[in-house]
């Protein structure tokens, strides 16, 4: 085994006699050298020989959650490892998160810094343009869990007369509240344009929201 300077000494040997000399343990982080070398040894002389090592790459494992539910894992989001914090030098192909809400780049270098980007959201969620810097270590993998809030939606509001909904009445005041006992506003009220029409935006989707005319 080799000691703490990566050196080991075979020791007796006879002279004018070949020998194969193979790895058989790699140091913690790295992978085995399979090449068998061959020693010749000659009378008189102590024979050296420098083996190298590559590092065993690592992996990078991505988990993409809905940002209110993390047990709520998200299929379809696409993610580009860089090797630049601009994100212009790509390493290995986009990778797209499965049904469990993961992806993995392999392969990558230990100790090396990486830079993680979404370039495609699952669908009913935005974009997370955060840059997420990866810092690789030797001999450990690496886990990000990255989040994804859902895309916002709006609710058009049209007030018209009773006996003709041809006319557009202009205003008219609304608010939105989360509880059926309209207690919970959501956001301002808003008031009919001359079209007759407001807008509530930026509201989550697969929510139940209560409408109720105030003035």
């Amino acid at each position: 085994m080799t000691d703490i300077n990566g050196i080991c000494t075979f020791k007796n040997l006879l002279p004018n006699k070949t020998y194969y000399l193979k790895e058989v343990t790699p140091p913690q982080g790295y992978a085995l050298n399979t090449a068998v070398y061959n020693v010749e040894t000659k009378l008189g002389k102590n024979e050296e020989i420098v083996i190298e090592d590559k590092k065993h790459p690592v992996e990078l494992k991505v988990t993409k959650v809905d940002a209110e539910n993390f047990n709520n894992k998200l299929q379809g989001a696409e993610f580009g490892l860089y090797a630049d914090e601009l994100c212009t030098e790509q390493v290995g192909d986009i990778e797209t998160t499965d049904i469990n809400g993961i992806c993995t780049f392999k392969n990558l270098l230990p100790n090396t810094s990486y830079y993680l980007k979404e370039t495609k959201a699952p669908k009913g969620y935005t974009v997370n343009s955060t840059v997420h810097h990866i810092e690789t270590k030797l001999g450990e993998n690496a886990e990000i869990i990255v989040e994804n809030t859902k895309h916002p939606v709006a609710i058009q509001v049209k007030k018209t007369d009773v006996e003709n909904t041809d006319i557009s009445l202009q205003g008219a005041e609304f608010a939105l509240y989360a509880d059926e006992s309209c207690i919970e506003q959501v956001g301002d009220i808003k008031v009919t344009d001359k079209n007759g029409i407001c807008i509530f935006e930026n509201l989550l989707p697969n929510k139940t929201y209560y409408l109720k005319e105030v003035v």
